[in-house]
């Protein structure tokens, strides 16, 4: 959970147990573009040691995947994948889903 105050977003899972809510999983969408202060490192380790499985959802080409986007965009895709890996490095459980929506017709 995460809650949106004086322009920023705030990491909160503390909120859904105090709502009496037990997380197993705590899911978190990566798109293009994304920036490493949207989720921060320390978060996601904080987590895993409270035995909570991040689910990292990188949807870099959404709905706009071709073949000819996935090529020109090769690079940037890979840079993204990189600094997702490095995100999530540790020694804990992890779930990854890569592009997962198709809301047109297969390329």
């Amino acid at each position: 959970m995460s809650v949106r105050t004086g322009g920023r977003w705030i990491f909160e899972p503390e909120t859904a147990r105090a709502a009496g809510l037990k997380l197993d999983f705590f899911q978190v969408w990566l798109p293009r573009g994304w920036k490493e202060d949207w989720v921060k490192r320390k978060n996601v380790l904080k987590l895993a040691k409270q035995g909570i499985t991040p689910i990292v959802v990188h949807y870099y080409f959404g709905d706009e995947i071709s073949q000819e986007r996935v090529e020109a965009s090769r690079e940037g895709w890979y840079s993204s994948m990189w600094r997702m890996a490095n995100l999530i490095r540790m020694d804990a459980p992890v779930l990854v889903i890569l592009e997962p929506e198709f809301n047109i017709a297969p390329p």
